[in-house]
């Protein structure tokens, strides 16, 4: 019967009485069988169910309570917030992202630990927005970050604060420039605790901080100054620079940025360990410079960028002795620079970087830079020449340079990073580095130089070859050259001199990061050399 009807279910013939009774039965058994299996899938799927809900319980207690013999669990508070120390940057911002308001969102205790350490909030960089006019809310977005800034430096409790302020607002009549002296004047209760503060803002709103003097100021070790409005017409005598510079009785370090034409700082020269003018429109001459110079006898690393004037005269017979300086760094013009060299005595001097596009290094300029290491007897161990190199230079009066400075360990010949057609570095020197008789250099562990054709692969090869000698490790061990190379093929063809050379293609170049953040909680000489 069923075979019968297999073969009636496989064809289109019509169906007869007998077996539709028949199809008919058998559809209502299995009807019974499936309502049956369903059922029993059902009661599986319940107690399936209510099994894995209990191992899910039991999984969730099994967690907490390992959770609780958790090493981390038992750690004492105090290592937490030495690490929690050791994560932040020099300068966290007002971010969810980064710093103690990240660490604060993994768990309640760690907020909790996180607010409770002062360290955690003792430093910020606070960047300001700029205005715009289609912007409704940037006063309300003002307010809140002044709500943030305060309540983040509340949490710092009475320890020392390092503080950066930055803005690229200029125009003094803008709406963002009255939010950022707004924002400024939450600083101002605080100053008792102020130890590094950097101020890149307006000029203008300097004077918030009109009515504090040194003695407010008592903790300052680190200032930086450098202001975006130099509008001479917006600003009045009491805004020409912050009067608790004057009298400031800790300050050592200052760097001093583009802050315009009329701004005229009174500060403690003579208290200063670091020094950094940058001023590109700082109206000021050599006779100027000296005085200052004169007075800060107490530097150890000195930065100097300044545009070319025409006003210069010599202004003092004697040289100016600097006796404990031991890095400086000159960006300007020829003639300045001139100027400067023949000026100075430093007997401490170990670092210096003559740098500037204005500048040509001439026979006037190596001149100086002679008669001022010999009048200093110093023991220079870097020298750094990022200028362009005059055509009536010769190659021997270089040489006669070096012969002078036998203390030399690191020399970088950048050219101001510009191709001319008379690079500081070229055959002649380079053999004249490379000669075992009467050797140039003889310390020399660094050097960097560009590779801009004017000098053969074989007489490079000969340099190294010479320098990185083992015979030669009492004389010198020259431990890294770095090339800056145009030349295809040169790294295969000096892998034999393995870490010691370094070919890269281009001059890298560095710049704060984004935003003005400060890189340290200290100025320091920015010189990679």
């Amino acid at each position: 019967m069923e075979h019968r009807l297999s073969e009636l279910l496989q064809s289109n013939c019509a169906i007869g009485e007998e077996d539709i009774a028949h199809i008919s039965d058998i559809c209502s058994e299995s009807t019974e069988e499936l309502d049956r299996l369903n059922s029993q899938i059902l009661q599986l799927q319940l107690s399936l169910q209510s099994v894995t809900i209990k191992r899910d319980e039991l999984q969730t207690k099994l967690g907490v309570y390992r959770a609780a013999l958790s090493p981390l669990r038992r750690c004492p508070t105090e290592i937490f917030q030495q690490i929690f120390t050791w994560t932040l940057p020099p300068f966290p911002v007002l971010s969810f992202d980064e710093g103690p308001l990240l660490l604060g969102r993994v768990c309640s205790r760690w907020r909790s630990i996180s607010i409770s350490t002062p360290e955690l909030w003792s430093a910020v960089h606070v960047t300001i927005p700029e205005a715009l006019h289609t912007y409704q809310g940037f006063n309300r977005k003002c307010e809140e970050l002044r709500h943030c800034l305060s309540t983040w430096l509340g949490r710092a409790s009475m320890l020392p604060l390092h503080i950066s302020v930055f803005s690229r607002n200029e125009n003094s009549y803008q709406e963002d420039v009255s939010q950022v002296a707004l924002t400024l004047q939450v600083l101002v209760p605080l100053c008792q605790q102020w130890k590094y503060l950097s101020l890149q803002v307006p000029a203008s709103c300097l004077s918030v901080f009109s009515e504090l003097q040194g003695i407010d100021v008592p903790l300052l070790e680190s200032a930086i100054i450098a202001c975006s409005d130099s509008n001479h017409f917006v600003l009045e005598s009491t805004n020409y620079h912050p009067s608790f510079l004057e009298t400031a009785p800790s300050l050592r370090r200052l760097n001093l940025g583009d802050a315009g034409p009329l701004f005229r700082p009174v500060v403690p020269w003579n208290q200063l360990r670091f020094l950094s003018l940058g001023h590109n429109d700082w109206n000021f001459g050599s006779r100027e410079l000296a005085h200052i110079l004169t007075e800060c006898t107490e530097l150890r690393e000195c930065e100097l960028r300044i545009p070319a004037r025409t006003d210069l005269v010599r202004s003092l017979s004697n040289p100016i002795c600097l006796p404990h300086l031991e890095r400086l760094s000159l960006n300007t013009d020829t003639t300045l620079m001139t100027e400067v060299l023949s000026q100075l005595c430093l007997p401490s001097l170990q670092r210096l970087h003559l740098d500037g596009y204005r500048a040509v290094l001439n026979s006037t300029v190596l001149a100086s830079l002679r008669g001022m290491l010999h009048r200093s007897h110093c023991p220079l161990q870097s020298l750094k020449l990022d200028i362009q190199r005059s055509s009536s230079l010769t190659t021997s009066s270089v040489i006669d340079l070096l012969k002078t400075i036998s203390s030399l360990k690191t020399l970088a010949l950048m050219e101001g990073n510009i191709c001319t057609h008379f690079p500081i570095i070229d055959e002649e020197l380079l053999n004249a580095l490379s000669d075992s008789e009467d050797l140039l250099c003889p310390r020399l562990e660094f050097i960097h130089l560009p590779d801009r054709f004017t000098f053969s692969e074989l007489t490079l090869e000969r340099f190294l070859a010479m320098r990185l000698d083992p015979s030669l490790e009492e004389v010198t061990t020259l431990q890294a050259a770095h090339i800056v190379s145009c030349r295809s093929g040169l790294a295969d063809r000096f892998a034999r001199f393995r870490d010691h050379v370094k070919i890269v293609e281009d001059i890298p170049y560095r710049s704060l990061p984004y935003g003005g953040r400060p890189m340290s909680r200290y100025l320091e000489y920015s010189d990679e050399y």
